[in-house]
Order: structure tokens, then sequence, then C-alpha cells
């Protein structure tokens, strides 16, 4: 078996161009050179590409290239631990002038609001995060203590919330109500500043976007600038928990087709 390739999808600013990963709050790294590391502790030969990139961007790269997906002008919003936008614009994925575009989690949306893994305060992530679901849509879930690094798988957590949800839960309903209405109030960010065709929610926004949409939807609409006519599309992600995977495997295979020799 030959390794072709190795894509590494990291919740946080990356620096492309050489694989670093600038700031991942919800890791605890800071400055860490993800692709040099792995090249060096797995022996991997020149050949065999090592590419870290922001999982929203390479979840956005997936969601793009999806059968039920093919806008070119998309953003991709990633619900677990962390909140990141992955920005499709015309067609391309948009990095900025850095790389470190789609901080989405980290504008500011409450001034009085909790303190972020960030160190800043009121940050999107704080109202919409894993630990924001768990501590307002199922407390009896949620660990003693100041909000913190989430341990229960993601995955597992958003079927829960599901099952509540489904079954009439009044705490469940209520939580996701509150929670679609702080991602409402996120989602008219990029709405007003990019004008995208859709967005796609990713992580445990897709598993539960029938209860969360409604509120994100009316708070939306209040706060398009251009009104209905700007008003993205707003669709739970068909690839799920998959979708970064997905996208880092789908760069590596494209290493390969652009140079079929180092295969």
């Amino acid at each position: 078996v030959h390794t072709a390739g190795i894509g590494v999808a990291v919740p946080g600013p990356v620096d492309a161009a050489d694989g670093s990963v600038r700031a991942a709050p919800n890791l605890g790294w800071r400055d860490v050179p993800v692709a040099r590391l792995l090249r060096e502790l797995l022996a991997l030969p020149d050949e065999v590409a090592v590419v870290v990139d922001n999982e929203a961007n390479l979840a956005a790269l997936a969601e793009r290239g999806h059968a039920g997906s093919r806008a070119t002008d998309l953003v991709y919003v990633t619900g677990e631990a962390g909140i990141g936008a992955g920005i499709v614009a015309d067609g391309g994925l948009l990095r900025g002038a850095g790389g470190f575009s789609g901080e989405l989690g980290h504008l500011q949306v409450d001034p009085a609001g909790e303190t972020c893994g960030c160190g800043r305060v009121g940050c999107l992530e704080t109202k919409v995060g894993l630990t924001a679901a768990i501590r307002t849509a199922a407390p009896d879930l949620a660990a003693d203590g100041p909000p913190g690094p989430v341990t229960i798988d993601p995955q597992e957590l958003a079927g829960e919330l599901l099952r509540r949800a489904t079954e009439g839960d009044p705490r469940a309903l209520g939580g996701l109500d509150e929670i679609g209405r702080w991602l409402g109030i996120g989602l008219a960010i990029p709405v007003n500043l990019l004008n995208p065709e859709v967005i796609v929610l990713g992580g445990y926004f897709a598993t539960v976007a029938p209860y969360l949409l409604p509120a994100a939807m009316r708070e939306l609409r209040e706060r398009a600038v251009a009104g209905d006519p700007a008003v993205a599309r707003v669709t739970g992600s068909a690839l799920g928990f998959t979708a970064a995977v997905r996208g880092a495997a789908g760069v590596i295979v494209e290493e390969v087709f652009a140079d079929p020799v180092r295969a």
C-alpha cells in the first residue's frame, strides 16, 4: 500500500503555505508546525503530500463539490466545539491575505456574554458551540464548572439532542430555538457581507436543523439589510460530520491528479 498523502483538518487558523496551526483554542494549540511534525514523526518521503488546513475550508470544498451544493458562492458553517466558516466565492475558496478568513465563531455578538476559549467575550461560539448546546438544550449532560472543552462525542450529542427534540422535550426544544436565534444573528454577518447563494450548516447543526432553522431564518430575515432577495438558502450538510475529512481527502486526490508520478 502506497500513501499518496495525508490531509489534516484543524479547528483554527492555519498557515496553509507551511501547514502550521496559528491558534486552535479548543485544542490548546498555538504556532504548532503540524505538517513538519507529521512528516518527521512518520518519516514521510518528500513525494508524499502533507496538507493541513482549516476544517471549515476543507468542508466547504467538499460541499462545493457535492452534487446537491454546486453553488459558486457558498458559506459552510461548522457546528462542533468550535464555530468557523469556509467561504467559497465565485467558485473558489476565499482565504484572505494571510489565509486566516472565516473565523465567524469569534465575532462578538454579545458584549455582556461569556468569556470564550479564545479569551474574548461574547463570541458567537459561546452561544451556539457544543458547550452552549449542552448547557442550553441538555443541561443534565453538562459538566460542573465554567465552560470548557466538550468531552461528549459530537455525533452522540447531536443524536441525543435530536432524540429529545423529536420526543417533544421542552428543555431541548426551547434550547434549540434559542440556539437557532443566535445562529441567525451570526449568519446575518456573512449574508450582509458576502451575499452567498447558500449557507450549509455542518456538525450538530445539520442533525438538528429542523429545530434550529425556524428561529434562525426569522432572525436572519430581520437582519438582512437588502431584504428577502439577499437571504441565502440555508440547509443542513448532506455530508454531516465527514465533510472536513472528505475535503482533506479531495485535496490529496487533486494533488495526485496534478502530478501522478508522485503516487
